[in-house]
């Protein structure tokens, strides 16, 4: 793959990773204010699709992450 090419996907990984971030902490906040509602149905229901959520958000940002490193490391070589 060319250098310009890795570059250019390095900073669309980059900006898709900032995205993630920011979805990773509003998920997370959201979960904590809906732990102070626990005793309500609807709540609970909310706070177990978020705590999914955040799983995958927590897995793509690790993968993204990831791939990142990977294409810094041929980026070097």
């Amino acid at each position: 793959m060319k250098e310009e090419a890795i570059r250019e996907r390095i900073k669309f990984y980059t900006e898709l990773l900032k995205a993630l971030i920011l979805l990773d902490i509003t998920t997370a906040g959201g979960i904590a204010g809906l732990l102070f509602k626990a005793d309500e149905s609807p709540a609970v229901f909310l706070l177990l699709i978020g705590s999914l959520l955040e799983v995958f958000f927590l897995a793509g940002t690790l993968s993204l992450y990831l791939t990142i490193e990977e294409l810094l490391r041929r980026l070097e070589t």
